[in-house]
């Protein structure tokens, strides 16, 4: 008998060793967020689910369907883990298990990982099941909720304000707030951050009865504005002691909030840090947690008793900071340890943000290490500079945003504040700190291929201070600055890209008159396009203009007015400064334009009464036509200093000749002239009729010390005869101004080089 048991015990056992169990479930979704299958939720098919044998490190995968289900059968006893993995392929595993989604600040990147929601999808159960398998096991269900698309990680900062939270978009470059986008259907959320692991928004779903309220939930926010209230798993069994008004999101996915006191100590004031897990490929997703063992506890950490209305995780040393509130003149930092508790306080970083909101109520980090600190009553964004992690540099004021209430900020922190800078020197208003140009920078506008992402102007005394490839502040032009002909007038052809649906705007600046500044009146010009391009600029060099200006600057962006000011904030687009270089323009020792004589000494004077020609508008040429000689217009453009001359009693003679003699001779009557505006018109109908000189045109200008005149008509001259060397003689009321010349034959015409009128 003992042998027939022994029999029976070592077979039951064989049986026992070799027993075939099953595991199954559903991945459904869980539209009333119930945490459990209900008769309103569905299942979700295609989704693959992965099973891991953990001590034979092997998997098998499948797809639900079905309405969601899966199963797996003929399992050994043993442990076991189960994911949800829709980044995984049923039958072609890239990994045994899947994997978790990775952050890593120094490359700036999110590594995915396989253990994943469908797209759009968020967990309302944990994507990992852990269990061990002695028997048929049903029901390992994984929950889904249909959010919507997650928001990319780039340098948009969004801001949750008003009771219930309305979501705005706020461009830390320029201050531009957009929004509202949406009002959560939620209510009102604070204390969020954003996860860069999963591309949402998580906060604090609170109590909206008061602006210390207690938590409901968290609240998950999606790219649409949409939004979802999930439970906390385990409040400690009291939900309402928690009242949570600043937190952020970690880079492995722990939504950091503050927890405070009814009523606080003091005005935001908070006491202890609360770690939940947000995380959905962990098995603690959405429960308290012990920071410094991972596991899930309904405990916090204590901190020294602290004021501040937003905090924000830095992404290199992973410590919190906090501007704090309080009304002294100056406002303190804060640096804590999320995970011990510990503090320091730095003293004295920032302005007092004055009432009636003495509080910085957003604040975010960029991946540099900058902290940008919203004041709430006048909207101004100060930055301060962390990228040595614990030590304060420069702090400046960064932009001008809105003001507002009842608010929190949120950030992808792996993401640059990319901006754009100018690099003339800093008389030119290069700087943040002299309100220099920026423009935050988009892939898809600027000027030339290439661009730069600087943390502040680079003042350079030849303009290459943000040169970091040594080209890019030069690609923006095709070829260089260049003198027309006569010098006139200046112009240059840049290199647009523009593929943003949108008309663009170039604005470009001269510093004519070499004062170390740039002007928006004759030092300013602009061009526009809607698509890529090259356009060119062309400036009318201002009267008098003797030499080469020795900075230019160009911007470009879709915000027309912006770029109409040589400082200040963009939307978009790009800077680039230039110092140029090209020939000099002709001087003369004793300061004489001329150019038929040498630049050592021009000769000549400048009595009192005297005018440089060859400056617009002070053009006179000759343009061909279809004469037998060659040429059968002309037209003579000229200016004076100021003329005693009436037009009612005096007559305006006029008198071109040269060494054959006289070629023109024209006489305006006194009293024949017509006024119109701030000209004097005379029109020889005769002339018309024949053919000849018709009209004569003086007008004051806006400078009161010049009147400027214009001869137009049509006669046949000998151009080589008569035009090559000439004298014109003005005589008005008495007064005669005369000047002689060398013409310059051109390619379409016969040009007045410049030289100088005298009585």
């Amino acid at each position: 008998m003992t042998g027939l048991l022994g029999l029976l015990l070592l077979v039951a056992m064989s049986t026992s060793a070799h027993a075939q169990f099953s595991i199954s479930g559903q991945v459904y979704l869980d539209a009333d967020v119930s945490l459990s299958f209900t008769g309103g939720d569905s299942g979700i098919d295609g989704v693959t689910v992965v099973l891991y044998d953990v001590s034979g490190s092997s998997c098998l995968s499948v797809a639900t369907s079905g309405g969601g289900l899966y199963s797996f059968a003929g399992l050994a006893a043993g442990d076991y883990r189960i994911y949800e993995a829709a980044g995984e392929t049923v039958g072609a595993l890239t990994a045994c298990p899947p994997t978790e989604s990775t952050a890593d600040p120094v490359s700036r990147t999110v590594t995915s990982g396989t253990i994943q929601d469908p797209p759009d999808y968020i967990s309302t159960t944990p994507n990992r099941i852990d269990l061990t398998l002695a028997a048929d096991i049903l029901g390992q269900d994984f929950g889904d909720y249909l959010l919507g698309p997650s928001f990319p990680c780039d340098d948009t900062a969004w801001l949750l304000q008003q009771n219930p939270s309305e979501v705005w978009e706020i461009d830390l470059t320029t201050g531009t707030p957009t929004g509202p986008l949406a009002t959560l259907s939620t209510g009102l959320t604070n204390a969020f951050g954003f996860d860069v692991l999963n591309g949402y928004l998580w906060g604090a779903n609170l109590d909206p009865a008061s602006v210390n309220s207690q938590a409901n939930g968290i609240t998950v926010v999606s790219s649409d504005s949409n939004s979802v209230l999930l439970p906390y798993l385990n409040d400690g069994g009291d939900p309402t002691s928690m009242v949570f008004n600043a937190g952020d999101v970690t880079l492995d996915g722990y939504l950091v909030q503050s927890h405070g006191k009814i009523p606080p100590p003091t005005l935001f004031g908070y006491e202890k840090l609360c770690w939940v897990d947000v995380n959905p490929q962990r098995t603690t997703y959405l429960s308290r947690i012990d920071p410094a063992t991972g596991l899930a506890d309904t405990g916090c950490v204590s901190i020294s008793p602290q004021t501040g209305a937003d905090l924000a995780m830095h992404p290199q040393d992973g410590l919190l900071y906090s501007v704090q509130s309080h009304e002294s003149a100056l406002q303190d930092l804060i640096i804590t340890d999320p995970v011990t508790g510990s503090t320091t306080e730095v003293l004295d970083v920032l302005p007092r943000c004055p009432l009636p909101s003495n509080a910085y109520g957003a604040q975010y980090f960029d991946v540099e290490g900058f902290l940008y600190a919203s004041c709430n009553s006048n909207g101004d964004i100060y930055r301060i500079d962390l990228t040595t992690p614990g030590v304060v540099g420069d702090v400046v004021l960064f932009s001008n945003g809105p003001t507002t209430v009842q608010n929190d900020g949120g950030r992808c922190a792996l993401a640059s504040q990319a901006t754009d800078f100018g690099d003339a020197p800093d008389t030119y208003g290069t700087t943040i700190a002299s309100d220099g140009p920026r423009h935050r920078v988009v892939p898809d506008l600027l000027l030339g291929a290439l661009i730069d992402n600087e943390s502040d102007g680079q003042p350079d005394a030849g303009a290459a201070g943000d040169d970091l490839d040594a080209v890019d502040d030069a690609d923006g032009l095709v070829g260089n600055f260049a003198w027309s002909t006569m010098a006139d007038s200046l112009s240059v052809t840049v290199s647009v890209v523009n593929t943003t649906g949108s008309t663009a705007y170039v604005g470009c600046y001269v510093d004519f008159d070499e004062d170390g500044t740039f002007n928006t009146t004759d030092e300013y010009t602009e061009s526009s396009t809607a698509t890529s391009g090259n356009p060119t600029m062309t400036w009318t060099t201002p009267a008098g203009q003797a030499n080469n200006p020795p900075f230019a600057r160009c911007r470009i962006s879709t915000d027309q007015v912006a770029i109409q000011t040589p400082t200040g904030a963009a939307v978009d687009g790009e800077v680039e400064d230039h110092a140029l270089s090209f020939p000099a323009m002709p001087t003369c020792s004793d300061g004489i334009l001329n150019l038929d004589e040498t630049a050592i000494d021009c000769g000549g004077s400048c009595p009192n009464v005297c005018l440089t020609f060859g400056m617009h508008p002070d053009v006179s040429r000759m343009k061909f036509g279809r004469g037998a000689s060659g040429l059968d217009y002309l037209l003579v453009q000229g200016g004076l200093s100021p003329i005693a001359w009436d037009p009612v009693t005096c007559a305006f003679d006029l008198a071109i000749s040269n060494a054959n003699g006289p070629v023109v001779s024209f006489s305006a009557p006194a009293g024949s002239t017509t006024p119109r505006k701030r000209c004097s018109i005379f029109k020889d109908k005769a002339a018309r009729k024949s053919g000849g000189l018709q009209r004569l045109q003086v007008c004051s200008m806006l400078d009161p010390s010049k009147v400027r005149f214009n001869l137009k008509g049509f006669e046949d001259y000998d151009a080589a005869a008569t035009l090559a060397d000439m004298t014109i003689e003005v005589t008005a009321c008495g007064s005669t101004y005369s000047r002689h010349t060398t013409w310059r034959q051109l390619k379409r015409g016969w040009l007045l080089p410049r030289a100088v009128w005298g009585p």
